[in-house]
């Protein structure tokens, strides 16, 4: 991982523009955000300090990595659970730590009530449904709907990919730009603030 760092930053930062003539199946990505190297582990929906490795080592010594190989100026993720993408900008290279920052800031952003008088009842079912079942009756959590309650319980954080490849495995994904990426998100049984019961004795 830190041999790919080291890689990276030695090469310039490129253009959206750069990238989609110089690198047409994608640039690469820091194992630390490719859905098929990562071992980041973390719930969306948790504060940053909950952010670690699966070993459980921390992360504040890769934030400062870039995110892609070779560094991209700009950088835009989708996710196929939120139809706003999250666009990045760095004229230094984009880093992992401003794309899991960003993620974050994403999800834990506020519906507005403008929004929520928009959704059809069956979408605010879902949505209310979630919230209140496994967020809203923890104590100290935030009593109003986030993004990432939309998401319907997929808030465990499992990689970036590249659009090309993202377009060989789910048509979801066909329209998305080139030089874009697709935020991966798995079922997260757990509710996000509480431990796990394996960690208390029986």
């Amino acid at each position: 991982m830190y041999d790919w760092a080291e890689k990276a930053a030695r090469l310039a930062p490129i253009s959206q523009a750069q990238a989609k003539r110089f690198h047409p199946e994608g640039v690469e990505l820091h194992p630390l955000l490719n859905k098929d190297t990562t071992t980041l582990f973390f719930n969306v929906l948790e504060p940053k300090k909950y952010v670690t490795l699966q070993d459980g080592s921390s992360f504040l010594p890769v934030e400062s990595h870039h995110a892609t190989c070779p560094p991209l100026i700009k950088m835009e993720i989708n996710s196929y659970y939120d139809g706003k993408p999250i666009v990045l900008e760095n004229p230094g290279g984009v880093t992992v730590g401003e794309v899991v920052d960003a993620i974050l800031e994403r999800t834990r952003a506020t519906v507005s009530h403008s929004e929520v008088r928009r959704w059809s009842e069956a979408r605010l079912g879902i949505v209310y449904h979630w919230h209140w079942y496994h967020r809203a009756r923890v104590a100290g959590m935030r009593r109003h709907l986030t993004v990432g309650d939309t998401y319907g319980g997929h808030t465990a954080f499992e990689g970036l990919m590249t659009a090309q490849k993202a377009k060989l495995v789910d048509s979801r994904a066909r329209g998305l730009p080139s030089c874009s990426m697709v935020l991966c998100l798995g079922m997260d049984g757990s509710i996000p603030g509480l431990r796990p019961l394996s960690d208390f004795p029986y």
